[in-house]
């Protein structure tokens, strides 16, 4: 067909620029594409961020040696500094920093007296046996995908240093996961599309027993990955977890038609010249080929309606794929297939499908047996599916991070936070307003998922035990209003900071921050749903 040449040479352009555009495809994992927020909850997010910046944080949890030496000390404030110079790192909190510019790095034996006579500091910079300490690392990354790892890296690398103290030293939350999930989801796809091209290619060879077919299939199915990928990151795309198998899933698809083309022209050749047998193959494959393409769009486009990002993209741009495969199976491969000249070979396919098709008609019953008990098993195995919801297990069991988010757990601080808000009528330090905060600080460190709960009146305590006396009976909240702002009005500049982590300029808005050390979802929306029950009885 006269048309079907500019078509094809078209095709052609435009895959090379998509293959330039699908060069630059990114993996990104951050957490909040995977869920779907209402437009009033984003609404509030950004306000929260406005108010207090960033609750993005990663917890430097290290081990294996006293802290409370000056050697190790020393150590750990190197470490403080180099962790303060990352870029991407807005604060670093941790009994380092306490040491450094409180005790001007002097007097490890009165840090230690500081850091466990109340519980200010337990659960969160320091465990309950004394056996591991944290650097809480509040960081804000940028918003292209490369940030967080970034900022991972630069954060390895400033505590690398502490492991030849004699520390253990792991790192956990969430800039950590998602850095992991985009590095396994960035090797996954370059291991799982090569064995899928690898395979493929040696399935076609089998069946077209042609080098040059073999080339023109792996084309066109690889025309159809380019244009869709550099759809994909034209439109502001990436990939993640679910979409890296993208990619190979289009590539074996798109080379199903393909085959189907193929197959067809090689039979015709065998008793036609060339471009009669190409356009009886295109004719003989236009209608099944479009048909398969169009039933498997569709089915890829019911995925719209998850609730997850991720899996909608997958929807939508494997329904894409698919269709633009249809021009390169029905346009380029023909084209492809003339200026390379294909020879007639016998397909192995063809002989196969006579004599399994003579064997299912020989015997129907054992074949309809064997179906029926293979429809019974899956039945019976459908209760046994589960849907998990903990993005750890996504990694290998194995991998560096796994390892660190079990055995962080177990021994200190959390993952990341449920953040609340109050907006009160009553400025904070107002001693009428304390019983609210503190009862509701309660509720939350009761849920067995959360290690700590930090609110403003955990300040004021400390405030009042360090100008009335380090007694333990002095961590208590002041008796007055005024007895609260006297001691907020001597903070210093650190302390100032802080504190405008925890109240906002209004003085009347708090955040109570519950640190979670469980990672699975379901668990984490109990606590949340306990949350708004707790909120809506004040």
């Amino acid at each position: 067909m006269t048309w079907r040449r500019p078509v094809a040479v078209v095709l052609v352009a435009v895959t090379v620029v998509a293959a330039f555009a699908a060069s630059r495809v990114r993996v990104d994992n951050k957490l909040e594409r995977w869920v779907d927020a209402d437009p009033e909850e984003e609404r509030r997010y950004r306000e929260f961020r406005d108010r207090f910046g960033s609750d993005e944080f990663v917890v430097v949890a290290i081990s294996g040696r006293p802290f409370f030496e000056a050697d190790s000390l020393d150590a750990m404030v190197d470490a403080q500094e180099r962790l303060e110079a990352v870029p991407g790192v807005v604060r670093v909190d941790s009994l380092a920093a306490v040491y450094r510019d409180l005790f001007g790095s002097e007097d490890p034996e009165e840090l230690a007296f500081e850091a466990t006579s109340t519980p200010f500091y337990r659960g969160l910079f320091l465990s309950q046996d004394d056996e591991d300490m944290a650097l809480l690392v509040e960081v804000d990354p940028a918003e292209h995908a490369k940030a967080r790892h970034r900022i991972v890296t630069g954060l390895r690398q400033a505590v690398a240093p502490l492991t030849g103290h004699g520390f253990t030293v792991d790192l956990v939350g969430s800039t950590v996961l998602v850095d992991a999930l985009d590095e396994v989801s960035r090797s996954e796809a370059l291991r799982t599309f090569p064995f899928a091209l690898v395979v493929s290619l040696l399935v076609l060879a089998v069946l077209l027993r042609s080098l040059r077919g073999m080339l023109v299939g792996a084309a066109c199915a690889g025309a159809a990955v380019m244009l869709t990928l550099g759809l994909m990151v034209a439109t502001g795309h990436e990939l993640n977890m679910v979409s890296s198998a993208l990619p190979p899933l289009l590539w074996v698809l798109a080379l199903g038609n393909c085959i189907h083309v193929l197959q067809r022209y090689q039979r015709r050749r065998e008793r036609e010249p060339v471009e009669a047998a190409v356009g009886g193959a295109v004719a003989d494959a236009t209608r099944p080929c479009t048909l398969a393409a169009l039933t498997t769009a569709l089915g890829f486009l019911s995925l719209v309606v998850a609730d997850m990002a991720p899996v909608r993209e997958v929807g939508v741009f494997a329904a894409i794929g698919l269709l633009v495969s249809l021009p390169m199976n029905l346009v380029l491969c023909p084209e492809l297939i003339l200026l390379l000249r294909l020879p007639a070979r016998r397909s192995v396919a063809r002989a196969g499908a006579g004599w399994s098709s003579a064997a299912v008609l020989r015997r129907p019953r054992i074949v309809l047996t064997l179906a029926v008990v293979a429809a019974m098993v899956a039945v019976a195995t459908l209760p046994m599916v589960r849907a998990e919801s903990n993005p750890i297990t996504f990694l290998p069991a194995d991998h560096e991070v796994t390892r660190a988010y079990r055995s962080v757990g177990q021994r200190l601080a959390g993952f990341y936070s449920l953040e609340v808000v109050l907006e009160a009528t009553l400025p904070w330090t107002d001693p009428r307003l304390w019983p609210v905060v503190d009862d509701l600080a309660d509720r939350l460190a009761a849920s067995p998922v959360v290690a700590k709960v930090l609110t403003p009146l955990d300040l004021l305590r400390k405030l009042r035990y360090w100008d009335i006396g380090f007694s333990p009976e002095n961590y208590a909240l002041p008796e007055s209003r005024d007895d609260a702002e006297a001691l907020v009005s001597g903070l210093d500049a650190r302390g100032r900071a802080l504190l405008d982590r925890l109240v906002a300029s209004d003085g009347r808005t708090l955040r109570l921050s519950a640190i979670v050390n469980e990672m699975d979802e379901s668990r984490f929306l109990d606590l949340v749903a306990e949350t708004r029950k707790a909120l809506d009885e004040l």
